[in-house]
């Protein structure tokens, strides 16, 4: 049940969905302070907040739109007791464009 949850897990099919819908979850358990010492994020990436069993959590999560993740995380905590506390913007400094060409190059390199 909920209380043997111990971090929000999210299965193949959930983040497929979530990309359906413009969400990446980029990072999963990082802090405010690791966001702002990272180097070269998109501008879209937003710290989301959430509780779950009495615990603080953050993610990463790149969209454009925050109702966009919202809802992803509103509809996955609220069966197991949890809830969204805040969405915060501005940790990156690239535009997603550029950010994704730089990814691209990167991948195409290996």
């Amino acid at each position: 049940m909920a209380e043997d949850i111990k971090v929000l897990e999210w299965t193949g099919a959930e983040l497929k969905e979530a990309k359906r819908t413009e969400v990446d979850i980029f990072f999963h358990g990082t802090s405010h302070e690791e966001l702002i010492q990272a180097k070269g994020l998109p501008n879209d990436l937003h710290l989301v907040e959430f509780e779950l069993n009495g615990t603080k959590h953050y993610d990463g999560v790149r969209s454009y739109k925050m109702v966009s993740i919202f809802d992803l995380y509103y509809d996955k905590l609220k069966p197991l007791g949890g809830k969204v506390i805040s969405i915060k913007s501005g940790y990156g400094s690239v535009k997603p464009k550029m950010f994704n060409a730089q990814k691209e190059a990167e991948e195409k390199k290996k």
